[in-house]
Parts: structure tokens; C-alpha cells; sequence
């Protein structure tokens, strides 16, 4: 049992070596997901203001059928 954790000691301290560093000015995939999430928020603002555009316009053009 003493050799297995040696040897996982060994392979953790390997691993430690040739991993790349972790830095704070990477962001995080939380990070990522987050703007992801507010660019989706921001989008669906936008079309749902086209969406009542549109109805105002469709609107009015039936308005402006009728009367003519």
C-alpha cells in the first residue's frame, strides 16, 4: 500500500510540473458562461423590441389599407 501512494505522490508532483500554471487573468469557464448568459439576455431585449416594432408598423399599415 506505502508503494501505490508513493507512487501517486510521484505522479502528482509530475503532473504539478507539466501542467501550465493556473492565473487569475484567465477567465474562468463561470466567467465565460456568464457573458455567454448576459449576451443572450441583451440579445433577446433587442428582438423583442424588433418584435414590437414590427407589430406597430404591421399595424399601422393595416390601418392605413383599410382606410385607403
Amino acid at each position: 500500500m506505502a508503494v501505490l501512494q508513493q507512487h501517486g505522490q510521484i505522479l502528482a508532483e509530475i503532473h504539478q510540473m507539466v501542467s501550465p500554471p493556473e492565473t487569475r487573468d484567465e477567465p474562468t469557464l463561470r466567467d465565460i458562461l456568464g457573458r455567454i448568459a448576459e449576451a443572450l439576455d441583451r440579445q433577446t431585449t433587442a428582438l423583442d423590441e424588433l418584435t414590437e416594432q414590427v407589430t406597430r408598423i404591421s399595424a399601422a399599415a393595416d390601418r392605413d389599407g383599410a382606410a385607403g
